[in-house]
């Protein structure tokens, strides 16, 4: 999957314009477009640091080659963050809320939800069934045990993006031979590439603002404070979706 993401990204040549490095997320600007995954708490280290200041100038391929070579979390969110900016997005429809969308699909039916979200409550309130998994253990999630048979019997699957960065996804893909797959996060790669993968619905970001929203991934910013700064929230879908439902 990753290697298909950069085997076919649209502009891997676009030379690197500036990398902002804080806590929670990295971003990428590259030709006026921007890039941006979660850290998953991974803190760069003095060489990380030096391997980012060394990536100005370069082209968008050498920071995303780092998603499928590094064993280091901090280098992956990098490649991520960098072929987020060298991917081109499919049509949009910004009128889609993906919280409101994944609350009516998940109405008396099987939901698991992979990542910890703050809708995941509302959604336990109207699925028939609601699994949480998660990679680190944590209260109420399902042990993992368990994974294997509620994601093959789900109809709704919430999957965060930074399943890329863990290395998760094409198994949560290959996991759900039965639901509406719904990819959620700013680190999703927003790219006609990833239906072919197994998404069905892409719910990421489209920054409108990437200087202000540069700023403030550097001061450590929350990602609510970062959607103030220049984000709009984008969901795309592979198909109409009374089409998308598979149990229809």
């Amino acid at each position: 999957m990753v290697n298909r993401l950069i085997s076919e990204m649209n502009r891997p040549d676009t030379p690197i314009d500036r990398v902002a490095v804080g806590r929670r997320f990295v971003g990428i600007c590259a030709g006026g477009r921007l890039g941006v995954a979660s850290t998953l708490g991974a803190a760069p280290d003095s060489q990380d640091l030096e391997m980012v200041k060394g990536l100005t100038g370069r082209t968008l391929a050498d920071a995303t080659n780092l998603l499928s070579s590094s064993t280091s979390g901090f280098e992956i969110s990098i490649g991520l963050a960098a072929l987020n900016a060298g991917v081109d997005s499919p049509l949009v429809d910004t009128s889609l809320n993906a919280g409101v969308l994944l609350k009516n699909l998940a109405q008396g039916r099987k939901t698991v939800v992979v990542g910890d979200f703050p809708f995941v409550s509302e959604i336990q309130m109207v699925a028939l069934s609601l699994d949480v998994l998660e990679l680190r253990p944590a209260p109420d999630s399902t042990p993992r045990g368990r994974w294997g048979r509620v994601l093959n019997d789900c109809e709704v699957a919430a999957i965060t993006s930074t399943a890329l960065i863990s290395r998760s996804l094409a198994y949560f893909m290959r996991a759900t031979p039965n639901a509406v797959r719904i990819l959620i996060g700013p680190s999703t790669p927003v790219t006609p590439l990833m239906f072919e993968l197994g998404a069905d619905v892409l719910s990421g970001c489209r920054f409108t603002n990437p200087e202000s929203v540069m700023a403030a991934i550097e001061r450590d910013a929350t990602f609510r404070e970062i959607k103030q700064a220049g984000v709009d929230l984008t969901c795309c879908l592979r198909k109409p979706l009374d089409e998308l439902t598979r149990w229809n």
